[in-house]
């Protein structure tokens, strides 16, 4: 699949390569620019009315606990989504950061969204007055 796109004059790349490349990729960046791309592809295409519901999810089988008696392993990665109902797609989404919750990732997610006009779904949980949801429309 790859000789279509690219020009591969020393053969296939291995996988370990492959996710040396893709460990290089800053993932806030990569994050930002499928939230534009997103915009572009499906933005004229959510209408006023359309709904977005936005959830928190934990990725399953990212936690990883070593082996080793300091336990240098890592949490459980948890993201949040900003899913177009009508469309079926995933419009945006933003990786919480550790020892935070949905709550605090909501807002940034909402910051890089144009929401004019849609109707915003959120758990229970964001009813509270400090998350202030309703500052952002």
């Amino acid at each position: 699949m790859l000789k279509k796109y690219l020009i591969l004059a020393n053969g296939i790349p291995s996988a370990d390569t492959i996710l040396r490349v893709l460990a290089k990729i800053d993932t806030g960046q990569l994050g930002k620019v499928f939230i534009e791309y997103a915009k572009h592809v499906f933005g004229n295409k959510i209408k006023e009315g359309d709904v977005l519901a936005f959830d928190g999810k934990t990725e399953c089988g990212s936690e990883y606990r070593a082996l080793t008696e300091n336990g240098t392993g890592h949490k459980a990665v948890h993201m949040v989504s900003a899913w177009a109902s009508r469309l079926g797609v995933c419009f945006g989404q933003i990786k919480t950061e550790e020892k935070s919750n949905e709550i605090t990732a909501i807002p940034e997610l909402l910051e890089l969204l144009d929401l004019k006009g849609v109707i915003v779904t959120v758990d229970a949980m964001h009813m509270r007055t400090s998350a202030n949801v309703n500052s952002y429309f």
